[in-house]
């Protein structure tokens, strides 16, 4: 029995992981979710930006839209979007400026999420 669980949960494993990463799907996901950061209802643009970040740095040609993000008027979708930018990492590297400035928002949730992903993409230009 337990061999048989094994087995099952090894063959999902590698039947499902190459198609996570079609990167079809990937730029599919990343073009879709970035059309969401536009949509007029905050919660889905926050939730956009987050789902932006589980992509990491595959989610890199949603850097200009995220950085816009920080912008937003919805302090949860600024906070979302230097979170995502975080994730991204050092392929975000062109956010730096935004971030910096983010890390002046009025909102601490803001100016923490900002200074997390400065470290995160790297405070310094290269």
């Amino acid at each position: 029995m337990r061999r048989t669980l094994w087995l099952a949960a090894l063959l999902l494993l590698l039947l499902g992981l190459p198609g996570c990463r079609d990167p079809r799907k990937v730029d599919y996901s990343v073009g879709s979710l970035t059309t969401a950061l536009k949509d007029k209802d905050p919660n889905m643009r926050y939730w956009a930006a987050e789902s932006l970040g589980h992509y990491g740095p595959e989610a890199r040609s949603a850097v200009p839209d995220l950085i816009q993000a920080l912008q937003d008027q919805d302090k949860t979708v600024r906070m979302g979007a230097a979170y995502a930018l975080a994730e991204v990492g050092p392929a975000a590297a062109e956010a730096r400026p935004a971030l910096q400035e983010a890390a002046k928002d009025p909102e601490k949730e803001v100016r923490e999420a900002a200074t997390y992903a400065l470290i995160r993409v790297g405070a310094k230009g290269k």
